[in-house]
């Protein structure tokens, strides 16, 4: 009975390990995007007022100047 519950106690440590490394790699890839998506959303801001003011031809050319930049 000792044994059963010794083994018990270690499978269950065991899962409870995994869920802790699943929890800390979540966790981590999660501080690693935050930095992207803040750049996202300022992107996102600065062209949405550029577009409500009415500067089409400023955003044309960022447009062509990202493809260049993404094609390279």
């Amino acid at each position: 009975m000792e044994k059963r519950i010794a083994y018990m106690r270690m499978a269950f440590d065991h899962e409870q390990q995994d869920l802790v490394d699943v929890a800390s790699k979540s966790l981590a890839y999660r501080q690693d995007i935050i930095p992207t998506c803040q750049d996202i959303v300022f992107s996102l801001l600065i062209l949405t007022s550029l577009h409500n003011i009415g500067c089409q031809p400023v955003l044309l050319t960022l447009k062509h100047h990202r493809s260049v930049i993404c094609t390279n």
